[in-house]
């Protein structure tokens, strides 16, 4: 009964929500598309929305107009930062060559009073930096899919991100992750010594290597512990299936279980079988055996 209830509610309420959208001059105003709002960043465009300040019956289409510009928005500006994307060179580099290019625009020299603040070489560096050739607009590089890829290949697994306009740090992910550590880090960064104009975000921002995707820094939990129940889940899988193999790694042969009644009619065929087998005395020498 209450489940029927609910429903019959929903249903009533929807039902008044979208009364409006049944009035024929409403239908008529948004059969056809004149708006042409995918075209509103290509040319100069003034549009004014007008709405009654005593009635918000109809509210609701200015909303939906204004969702859609938003979103036709982002998409073409993803468009654009991947067609920039392809023209320009992918660069991920260790920290250390960062600095040392930095600090040597014009190549090192044996003689450099400098080369005493050379940073030491690193068997497995802990810091890199993403960027692209011309040093600008980097950022840009997170989008491609591929580089994201062949990062999680190099690093082995998952990365941390902490993103700028102009450059990208990326951290290979350890057990000593703190991602309020580094959250606090990167507003820090963006309050002290980044232009309110080119900070990208105050979050942290990790890519997770199995399902190929870049999300907040504070998501991952859930889905490590998740990735852990899959593997766990597994694990207990494999040892079921193992229990039912013998050491060569074969199915043990199960027995058959055959009911009496299959083994009654297989000793009556038997016995028939053997019965018919025998060797047929000839009637006058069964007679003269019987004398």
């Amino acid at each position: 009964m209450a489940a029927g209830k609910t429903a019959k509610s929903i249903l009533i309420s929807c039902g008044a929500r979208l009364a409006p959208v049944d009035i024929e001059e409403l239908r008529e105003l948004t059969e056809y598309d004149e708006m042409e709002l995918d075209k509103i960043g290509e040319r100069k465009t003034i549009m004014f929305m007008i709405m009654s300040d005593t009635d918000g019956t109809f509210n609701f289409i200015l909303a939906i107009m204004q969702s859609q510009m938003f979103n036709l928005l982002c998409d073409s500006l993803h468009d654009i930062a991947l067609h920039n994307l392809a023209e320009s060179k992918i660069e991920f580099r260790t920290m250390s060559d960062v600095l040392i290019d930095m600090m040597f625009p014009d190549g090192i020299r044996e003689d450099d009073p400098m080369m005493f603040m050379l940073p030491p070489e690193e068997e497995n560096p802990s810091m890199y930096v993403l960027s692209n050739g011309d040093k600008l607009n980097e950022a840009a590089a997170i989008l491609d899919g591929r580089t994201m890829e062949d990062i999680s290949e190099k690093l082995g697994g998952d990365f941390i991100i902490l993103p700028s306009i102009h450059e990208c740090i990326v951290l290979p992910v350890n057990k000593d992750f703190d991602q309020h550590y580094f959250e606090n880090m990167v507003q820090d960064v963006n309050t002290s010594q980044v232009a309110p104009q080119e900070r990208l975000s105050d979050h942290v921002y990790m890519y997770d290597s199995v399902e190929k995707e870049l999300i907040l820094a504070d998501k991952m939990p859930e889905r490590l512990q998740l990735r852990a129940e899959a593997q766990k889940d597994m694990k207990e899988a494999e040892k079921t299936d193992r229990h039912g193999k013998t050491e060569q790694g074969e199915k043990k042969p199960e027995r058959s279980r055959v009911s009496m009644k299959a083994k009654l009619a297989e000793k009556k065929a038997e016995a028939a079988k053997n019965e018919a087998s025998r060797e047929v005395i000839p009637a006058k020498r069964r007679e003269t055996a019987l004398e």
